[in-house]
């Protein structure tokens, strides 16, 4: 069964699930923050020194572009000393301010880097933090529970399977779509159409059309049916 989940890339479901975990642990972390301001943050006021549109790219097409709003600013701690910080905030703040404006800040004594000048924003993004990691882990789980179910079917179809031969009627060369479909009859004589699982270009290279390949169905559901090839056997 672990042969077969894996043969169905059941593995692939291992990286949004461990991303999930991360981007969890990581709300966890910004929420404990955002506790430790609301319990022992101190008010200051920041002065705004800077400010600054950022393009940033959001995946590997150079055309997904984002904008983000920066903010520079220095505020004081204990002792008179000044403490900078940069913060990305949302359009809205960033074009309430101006260089040279005063804003409340919040900032933990005992660590002024831990800060807060537009407020709720580190609650804010806690909780966007905890809904991507949710959907990542429920993205995660459910692709896993699709392959262990495949992988299930595939497994009885080994086990109590009825071998028979199937006429491929189209081989589809798609990138990022090569498969066989194919047409077989059950021991009824119903006929069926099936695929075969997505894979390289070269392992279907000495297939052709309406060539015979050999498959296995399961009895107690016939339209579930497997390449031999696609079971490793």
């Amino acid at each position: 069964m672990l042969g077969l989940f894996m043969r169905y890339r059941g593995w692939i479901a291992a990286i949004p699930l461990a991303l999930g975990i991360g981007i969890v642990f990581v709300s966890l972390t910004i929420a404990d923050d955002a506790a430790r301001l609301d319990d022992e943050g101190v008010a200051a006021e920041a002065t705004i020194i800077g400010k600054r549109e950022v393009e940033r790219r959001t995946g590997t097409n150079s055309s997904n572009r984002r904008t983000d709003y920066e903010l520079r600013y220095h505020f004081p701690v204990g002792g008179g000393a000044l403490h900078y910080g940069t913060r990305d905030v949302s359009r809205d703040f960033f074009d309430g301010v101006a260089v040279g404006d005063t804003v409340p800040v919040r900032y933990l004594a005992d660590d002024p880097d831990l800060n807060e000048i537009e407020p709720g924003a580190v609650n804010e993004n806690a909780l966007y933090a905890g809904i991507f990691g949710a959907v990542l882990l429920l993205g995660g789980a459910l692709f896993a529970w699709l392959v262990a179910r495949k992988a299930s079917r595939a497994a009885a179809a080994i086990a109590r399977g009825v071998q028979t031969d199937a006429t491929v009627f189209a081989v589809v060369t798609a990138s990022g779509a090569n498969h066989l479909r194919f047409r077989y009859a059950d021991a009824a004589g119903t006929e069926h159409e099936a695929m075969t699982m997505l894979s390289k270009r070269a392992r279907l290279a000495d297939i052709a059309e309406g060539q015979t390949i050999r498959v296995r169905y399961d009895p107690q559901h016939p339209k579930r049916v497997f390449w031999e090839r696609d079971l490793g056997l």
